[in-house]
C-alpha cells in the first residue's frame, strides 16, 4: 500500500523549496517567514521554485482554521483560532 506524506519544515536557508521523494512531499521555508506567519494575521505563505521550465511550481501554504460549526470526531485542538469568531489572537 502506498501511502503519501507531506511535511513542512523551516530551515536556515532564504529560499523556499519543496521536494517530492520517496512518496513524501517536503515543503522547506526560511525560518524567519516561518516565525512571523506564525504569530501574525497572515493567512499564508505564497511563493514559486524554479523547475527549469517556463512555468514554475507555485507554493501556496495557508493556516489551518478551526470550523466555524463543529464537526462531529474532528480534533482541532492544533488549529489556528478562526478570525471570523473575533477571538483571534495570533
Amino acid at each position: 500500500m502506498d501511502v503519501f506524506v507531506y511535511k513542512l519544515s523551516s530551515w536556515n536557508l532564504n529560499v523556499a523549496e519543496a521536494k517530492f521523494e520517496n512518496n513524501a512531499l517536503n515543503v522547506f521555508l526560511p525560518q524567519a517567514d516561518v516565525k512571523h506567519w506564525a504569530n501574525s494575521l497572515e493567512v499564508g505563505i505564497e511563493t514559486s521554485q524554479s523547475n527549469g521550465t517556463e512555468y514554475p511550481l507555485h507554493i501556496l501554504i495557508e493556516k489551518d482554521f478551526a470550523c466555524l460549526a463543529p464537526r462531529h470526531d474532528e480534533d482541532e485542538s492544533d488549529n489556528f483560532p478562526n478570525p471570523a469568531t473575533g477571538v483571534a489572537k495570533c
